[in-house]
């Protein structure tokens, strides 16, 4: 979450020239915000203000989207739609992205590769205006040649460079960021969270693939992660 703000900058003053939008993808630090984890999955996302209008699709699914308010409302809660809303994760390799609209399938290929199915998902009931505003929006971004999708390959290209070093490979990899700060159904919101800022949900998404590669039964798995959600509810209430 805290990349977009160094990372994404250039490409937002290109795409959009209204600074409301720059404010929604790059909050202050004390933004309000959630991490998710469990069992794998993994989600976050800051809290938006209220639901809509969509800044990023165009004007056209704006409407259908405020149309559609109390629907949408009826469905998931107004909650879940202005506070889940961000990066999500259906272990082990499912992901979609909420505001930009894409969903992805990611296939390991070998050592140091990667293949990427990825796809713009729409509503069918909106209009052809609205669900050309999303496909537009989703291919200036988050696109094989979108420029938020080109900023992010970058850092991944880097990352994995980085890695292969000598003192990468010599040195334990830290994802610590907000470790004892997790909490279980806070904010009126299920299961294990953290601030938007942290790695609590890469941190379960590797411990549920370490269980899983070292070949443990399902039965372990599953009482593993019983264990776990009881440790955290007796630490919360000492």
């Amino acid at each position: 979450m805290y990349h977009a703000a160094i990372s994404h900058s250039s490409a937002m003053l290109a795409l959009h020239e209204d600074p409301a939008f720059h404010g929604l993808l790059n909050p202050p630090p004390d933004a309000p915000g959630r991490q998710f984890a469990g069992d794998g999955h993994g989600s976050g996302s800051f809290w938006l203000p209220e639901f809509g209008p969509d800044l990023h699709a165009g004007p056209e699914y704006s409407a259908w989207q405020t149309a559609h308010r109390d629907e949408v409302f009826r469905r998931i809660g107004a909650d879940r739609a202005v506070k889940v809303s961000g990066h999500n994760l259906i272990f082990p390799n499912f992901s979609w992205l909420g505001p930009v609209n894409t969903m992805r399938v990611w296939h390991p290929r070998g050592p140091g590769q990667i293949e990427v199915w990825a796809w713009t998902f729409v509503p069918k009931d909106a209009s052809p205006e609205a669900k050309a505003g999303m496909r537009r929006g989703t291919q200036r971004s988050f696109s094989p040649a979108g420029v938020f999708e080109t900023d992010d390959g970058e850092n991944w290209t880097e990352v994995q460079q980085v890695l292969r070093g000598w003192k990468s490979r010599s040195t334990e990899f830290n994802v610590q960021m907000g470790m004892g700060f997790e909490e279980r159904d806070s904010h009126g919101l299920p299961g294990l969270s953290n601030d938007v800022y942290s790695e609590t949900a890469a941190r379960g998404f590797y411990q549920r693939w370490l269980d899983l590669v070292d070949g443990l039964p399902w039965d372990e798995i599953l009482r593993r992660a019983d264990e776990a959600k009881r440790s955290e509810h007796a630490g919360e209430n000492r």
